[in-house]
């Protein structure tokens, strides 16, 4: 007897717009992606039907697949499928110079609640549940050298394994790090004379969009970075962490650096589109340019410190905050302890020097990184920066560079409450500076004292 594979309909909604996709299909057709639609004044904000109520960009009938469906395309601005912020350049107040925009319209933003009958910080998510998709995507993990995920952690207690077994965290002798995971999301951000915008979304709408933070050294997309959980150390020539670990601020910028790439291919130090990537949802999960007033000004490390204690925020969940206007506590977010304050971190694409009148801008936004500061040769010119040290009272957004200050002569408490340092190689992550990632805190250690941080993107 002969038998024909049984045909399958395909049938769209389109709701005005054109697209040229097949109609039928069997389970023996090869592998294919919906072509998506176009109409003319409407943005296409992704597929629903048979591929469930979220509407995606990317839809694949993988070979083998049966059945009849059914698409719808979903057609809108922005407005209706980005997560968004706007921040008024003219206001000088943190807490109202932000105003959200598109999905986020109405949200509440996440709050810190002290307690003193527990004596800590009661986090509050507001609006922005814990199934947004970053906050959803966003988990800690021990990751094998190679890249791969040895096992995930507890988010409540990272001395256990989400299976509550025992874990590592606080073994010297485990071979892995400890990381968080951050997924994938796509950026527009753009600058006019009054405000900064940024629009965020999971997936590409249009050519605007960037993912520069998931961009590995082969130019190709990743779904997720990895970052320390517990501040890194230098060990015989490559990096560790844990929870009990030491790590001694005094290492030369170079050796932690050169520590990051021995681990094994796709590590690199932590750079430029990463901390873009951080300070962006912070401002958009907390409507605030203030990070310090929402999680606390972080731990204070002076000049003459030679280590630091990690890993005593194991048990204190995604985000959490020490005592109020105590140097020595320690901020968290997104699981990673010291995000600011601590040790200052050397940042990979961000070169700061002398040009031939003042200072400059050279800006790198996706691995590899081989340029220095005296030859940044594969890091773009992007525009004069300040030629003083002061507070950031201007920022500048763009899909091509990122953030980058452009005026300094605030304060700690007023526009974007953070230090600007001129003429380094590689900005200084402090507790009170950041030309890169504008999150407040109290303290600024010296360009002496940076350090090195891992971060990983699958390479390939």
């Amino acid at each position: 007897a002969q038998y024909s594979p049984i045909t399958y309909t395909i049938t769209y909604d389109l709701e005005g717009g054109s697209a040229s996709n097949r109609t039928t299909y069997t389970v023996e057709t090869a592998t294919f992606t919906l072509t998506k639609p176009t109409r003319q004044n409407y943005l296409f904000g992704g597929w629903t039907g048979s591929n469930g109520n979220t509407p995606q960009t990317v839809v694949t009938i993988p070979q083998g697949s049966t059945g009849n469906r059914v698409y719808a395309a979903n057609w809108g601005s922005y407005e209706d499928f980005c997560y968004g912020f706007k921040i008024d350049r003219n206001n000088s107040n943190p807490a109202t110079r932000v105003t959200y925009m598109g999905i986020n319209k109405d949200y509440n933003p996440v709050s810190t609640t002290w307690n003193s009958a527990q004596s800590k910080y009661i986090f509050n998510y507001g609006d922005w549940g814990e199934d947004f998709f970053v906050l959803a995507g966003n988990y800690p993990v021990a990751l094998n050298r190679d890249g791969t995920e040895d096992y995930k952690l507890d988010p409540n207690d990272f001395s256990k394994k989400l299976d509550g077994t025992a874990s590592d965290y606080n073994s010297s002798s485990y071979s892995g790090l400890f990381m968080a995971a951050l997924p994938k999301a796509y950026f527009y951000c753009y600058t006019d004379t009054n405000y900064n915008y940024c629009w965020i979304c999971e997936n590409k709408l249009d050519s605007n969009f960037k993912a520069w933070a998931h961009i590995n050294s082969s130019g190709n997309e990743v779904d997720k970075f990895y970052v320390p959980l517990f501040t890194a150390r230098t060990e015989n020539s490559t990096i560790k962490n844990n929870a009990t670990s030491t790590c001694y601020v005094s290492y030369a910028s170079n050796t932690s650096w050169n520590g990051c790439t021995n681990i094994g291919s796709g590590w690199q130090p932590w750079d430029k589109s990463i901390s873009d990537y951080l300070a962006l949802m912070l401002i958009l999960l907390s409507k605030t340019t203030s990070m310090s007033s929402v999680l606390g000004v972080g731990r204070s490390v002076s000049s003459s410190t030679s280590s630091i204690a990690t890993g005593s925020t194991y048990k204190l969940g995604r985000f959490a905050n020490g005592v109020p206007g105590q140097s020595t506590s320690i901020v968290k977010a997104f699981y990673i302890e010291d995000l600011w304050g601590g040790v200052p971190k050397c940042l990979a694409g961000y070169i700061n020097k002398s040009i031939s009148s003042g200072y400059g801008f050279y800006v790198k936004m996706s691995p590899p990184y081989t340029g220095t500061y005296s030859s940044p040769d594969d890091h773009s010119f992007i525009m004069s920066s300040p030629s003083n040290n002061g507070y950031i009272t201007k920022l500048s957004m763009s899909n091509t560079y990122g953030i980058l200050p452009t005026e300094v002569g605030g304060s700690s408490t007023t526009y974007d409450c953070s230090r600007y340092y001129y003429k380094y190689g590689y900005s200084v992550r402090g507790t009170e500076s950041d030309s890169n990632t504008y999150m407040t805190g109290s303290y600024f250690t010296t360009e002496s004292k940076k350090y090195g941080q891992p971060c990983y993107r699958a390479p390939g």
